[in-house]
């Protein structure tokens, strides 16, 4: 199950340096129990250190390098919405499959 991976991942970083990447924030990993709702401002998130966006993000990794960290909720988002706003419509619509002519009846 994905989110059994992830909260290990999550409980693994946050081991090694419990801060996040970007702002330097103590984080904590409690946050909702039920999963539900808004999460404190200090809740560890995981985060790729290359942009969803960066066209190389899935390449493999030959030297074993940590591709996700710990961060808070506030610097991922940021980074989220900054990256999205960085992109052509033409790019975010090809991006998203429904470019006009490409998979699109509409």
């Amino acid at each position: 199950m994905r989110s059994r991976a992830n909260k290990r991942r999550r409980i693994s970083l946050f081991k090694k340096w419990p801060y996040c990447y970007w702002c330097r924030r103590q984080l904590t990993l409690d946050g909702n129990p039920n999963g539900r709702g808004p999460v404190p401002e200090n809740f560890a998130t995981l985060d790729h250190l290359r942009s969803r966006l960066h066209p190389e993000r899935q390449t493999p990794n030959p030297n074993c390098e940590e591709r996700i960290v710990l961060a808070c909720p506030t610097c991922n988002q940021k980074r989220s919405t900054e990256e999205t706003r960085a992109l052509s419509k033409e790019e975010l619509w090809r991006r998203s499959g429904a470019y006009p002519g490409v998979g699109y009846d509409g």
